[in-house]
């Protein structure tokens, strides 16, 4: 699988925004808040903590290839990871290089974790920190969508993640929710992909339309 990196993300990118356009299939019945569009800036790992059987891998080679996978999967498996689908929106733009700058400046002995019950301790402030120091992407404005992870729990067989939007031009936080989905899978980053698969299919199930009641999203 290659790596979502230089030249070949920023020309592969502009194929996806006119696909996911295209080849909609979803009917738009005002489900979204947003009406049209997401930026995409994919699983941000910078406050996460993986808790359990992690330690057979160096912490070097998670930081540099485990990490760096998962946000491959949900690339390249765009139709099982539909972010459009999901989020009931037309355009999905990716913009994730800015999330891999994140990850790859990650303390490789600050990844792993032995707390089973390991939780953000100020997850306002924690949030807002990881969107405030994220590198300036290709988007300059709009709506952004970051996965941030709080834990891949091996114990548990589960991952809790923030599902965070933000102001793109302001990096403000716009709102956030913790979820939690089950592991499952062969292979290390898909076994934990599937955490997302699962977080999605919340998110599509009912969150959105809970979110919409709410206004959450129209801050």
């Amino acid at each position: 699988m290659l790596p979502i990196t230089g030249k070949f993300y920023r020309f592969i990118v502009l194929f996806f925004a006119f696909y996911f356009y295209a080849d909609s299939g979803i009917s738009q019945t005002g489900n979204s808040a947003w009406n049209d569009s997401l930026v995409w800036f994919g699983l941000d790992f910078s406050e996460a903590k993986l808790i359990g059987d992690f330690a057979r891998w160096p912490a070097e080679k998670l930081r540099d290839d485990f990490l760096p996978s998962i946000n491959s999967i949900l690339f390249y498996e765009y139709k099982k990871y539909s972010i459009r689908k999901t989020f009931f929106v037309k355009w999905v733009y990716y913009d994730i290089l800015p999330t891999e700058h994140h990850n790859a400046e990650i303390t490789p002995g600050h990844l792993r974790d032995c707390r089973s019950d390991y939780k953000f301790e100020n997850p306002e402030k924690q949030l807002s920190d990881v969107i405030a120091s994220l590198r300036t992407g290709d988007a300059k404005s709009g709506i952004g969508l970051i996965l941030i992870v709080e834990s891949f729990n091996k114990y548990l067989e589960e991952g809790s993640i923030y599902v965070t939007f933000f102001n793109i031009a302001t990096k403000k936080l716009i709102f956030s929710e913790r979820l939690t989905g089950t592991a499952g899978g062969l292979g290390l980053p898909a076994h934990w992909a599937r955490v997302v698969r699962h977080i999605f299919d919340l998110i599509y199930d009912h969150k959105m339309r809970e979110w919409n009641a709410m206004n959450y999203l129209n801050r």
